[in-house]
């Protein structure tokens, strides 16, 4: 068997283009540059012009992924952009345009920073900047090489919990395809906590169960656990908790 080392490089895709001819697009130019890539599609389906979602999405993917990938974020913040960021961080390549969706990853694990001048009249980014760039990253070319370091890249937080007299006021970060709302609370957050935090106020309705798992709460019970991702989760057993709570990513809620 040939060694890790030896396999083309994965080529990891996030959009925004939903089910549109630009994925297609996007694909064959990859393929028409690296025929040997292993391409991973992680999303197309990103909400437009949301940066802070995509930001999020590459946050929790990233790390999963082995050293060498090429992580290819296509997403724009329709606003236009006049240049596109590549990085390095933790053996993994990530070209993005300057639109901050590198901004959590980079606080987190700090980089070099390389920026590429867009060209005028270049609209389509991910296929005639970012395809091209990749290519010439799997053929061992050096991010120097591509562009000067920058300091002042789009910077995008991911939103921090506050805690105010009536108890750590903060939102749900996304809604994830079962409905469930991951909120900006971590573990890590109340670890150390003499009396952690045990209710969480969402309007009008009060959720104080908690489960370690999903199996363990009763049926069309709203309940509380900390997800596999360390986040805290407002739950409904093969349900919707969005749906019940009408609540989405930016929701406001109060955890004491």
């Amino acid at each position: 068997m040939p060694s890790p080392t030896a396999l083309p490089p994965v080529l990891a895709l996030y959009s925004d283009f939903d089910d549109d001819a630009f994925v297609a697009m996007l694909k064959g130019k990859l393929l028409r540059y690296m025929p040997q890539a292993r391409v991973v599609d992680v999303s197309h389906r990103l909400p437009r012009f949301d940066i802070l979602q995509a930001a999020l999405l590459l946050r929790r993917v990233y790390s999963h992924y082995p050293a060498g990938t090429i992580h290819l974020i296509g997403i724009d913040s329709g606003l236009g952009q006049r240049r596109v960021l590549a990085t390095r961080i933790g053996g993994q390549i990530f070209l993005a345009p300057d639109n901050g969706v590198l901004g959590p990853i980079l606080e987190r694990e700090p980089a070099a920073v390389h920026a590429i001048s867009v060209a005028d009249g270049m609209s389509f980014l991910a296929r005639d900047l970012l395809v091209p760039l990749a290519a010439r990253i799997a053929e061992r070319e050096a991010l120097s090489s591509l562009g000067p370091e920058v300091a002042d890249w789009s910077r995008v937080a991911l939103p921090q919990p506050q805690a105010l007299t009536d108890g750590w006021h903060g939102e749900v970060l996304f809604v994830d395809s079962f409905g469930n709302l991951v909120t900006n609370f971590t573990r890590a957050q109340f670890a150390a906590a003499p009396a952690p935090p045990r209710v969480v106020s969402l309007g009008p309705t009060t959720i104080a169960s908690w489960y370690s798992d999903y199996s363990q709460a009763p049926p069309s019970d709203l309940f509380l656990l900390w997800g596999a991702e360390g986040w805290l989760e407002i739950s409904l057993p093969r349900a919707s908790a969005a749906q019940r709570l009408d609540a989405r990513a930016g929701t406001t809620l109060i955890l004491r």
